[in-house]
């Protein structure tokens, strides 16, 4: 009897659970669907080996379909930059910018295509759950494991933080093999704001050469 009383409480905690998990995709979703253009403040933390060995900060902005800006402004000036067909990566103070094509298909490889093109948590992820094994970020968000569908890039999970009230990212967690793990920490998200094109274009400064650079340059923190 013991034994089926158990059984039945999983049975209710993980149903319950998977409802949870549902209205929290549907929140996030519901939030950016309307959205045309997005900004936040970002800090980003790279970590290896379970030790941070990085972290950088700066502003983001998204706008679609398929342009993302990422102004890196500590601990040193930084951009990454695409306009949907190209990807620019550019440090100043080495004199040389890395140039990368963006390929649209590729774009789903990328959890941040929730904000480029269309919010749908269902096309970007072969399975998705409550994630239980970790805590998110700030009090009163939901955390949600993603399995990527496509995973090309080395990126073997996702975490996403979703604010249980507005519905907003306050985290997104990359898992790669070997103990890799870049988190990224949003804050201060601007719906709609104005984004003119020419944002999301990179002019090559006189004197910068350009070095071609690899597919998985596509993503922020690579």
């Amino acid at each position: 009897m013991r034994s089926v009383a158990c059984c039945l409480i999983l049975t209710v905690w993980a149903v319950g659970a998977a409802a949870e998990g549902d209205a929290t995709v549907s929140r996030l979703e519901r939030r950016y669907r309307g959205a045309t253009s997005l900004q936040a403040s970002f800090l980003e933390r790279y970590r290896e080996g379970g030790r941070t060995t990085r972290v950088e900060a700066g502003t983001v902005s998204f706008r679609r379909p398929g342009k993302m800006r990422w102004e890196y402004e500590s601990p040193e000036p930084k951009l990454f930059v695409s306009d949907g067909r190209t990807v620019w990566f550019y440090v100043p103070g080495d004199r040389t910018v890395m140039r990368a094509r963006a390929e649209e298909d590729a774009d789903w490889r990328m959890p941040f295509a929730l904000l480029t093109r269309d919010p749908s948590m269902r096309k970007l992820c072969s399975r998705i759950a409550r994630e239980t094994n970790a805590e998110p970020s700030a009090s009163g968000q939901a955390l949600l494991r993603c399995t990527l569908k496509d995973q090309a890039t080395g990126i073997s999970e996702v975490l996403i933080g979703v604010d249980a009230l507005t519905g907003d990212i306050g985290q997104v967690v990359l898992r790669q093999p070997g103990g890799v793990q870049i988190e990224f920490t949003f804050s201060g998200w601007k719906l709609n704001p104005p984004l003119p094109e020419r944002e999301f274009r990179f002019a090559v400064p006189a004197g910068v050469a350009i070095v071609e650079g690899p597919e998985s340059l596509a993503m922020p923190g690579h």
